[in-house]
């Protein structure tokens, strides 16, 4: 059995969430205690859930878990917008954490759709 470093999504999760704690890493955003906690913990649970899920017993309990993976990705791009609406960083400067976002949506359906499609061994 892979270990959980292993997994592309994990690994693409754990990218998103070093390029988000460096965004919120600016000083626009550092005093905004309640923008930069939200976001940080929308983007630790992407991973977080993967985490969670991948030490379940079974394919299914693995896919749920990757559905609120999915959710704390989506609350991720939300707070994107957010803060490019607040002025903390422009389009440009969230042009790789958008990318991201992308390709770990991508990741999480295929593993979704494998794991709902097959037994657990």
């Amino acid at each position: 059995m892979a270990i959980l470093t292993d997994l592309v999504v994990w690994q693409l999760a754990d990218e998103l969430r070093n390029e988000v704690f460096r965004l919120v890493g600016a000083e626009r955003v550092h005093g905004d205690f309640r923008f930069r906690d939200q976001i940080r913990s929308a983007v630790s649970g992407v991973a977080a859930n993967i985490a969670e899920g991948y030490g379940r017993r079974s394919h299914a309990e693995f896919a749920r878990f990757l559905d609120f993976a999915m959710g704390s990705l989506r609350e991720t791009e939300n707070w994107l917008l957010d803060g490019a609406a607040r002025g903390y960083w422009t389009s440009k400067q969230t042009s790789s954490a958008k990318l991201l976002c992308k390709r770990l949506t991508v990741a999480l359906n295929n593993l979704r759709k494998y794991l709902r499609s097959t037994q657990t061994p």
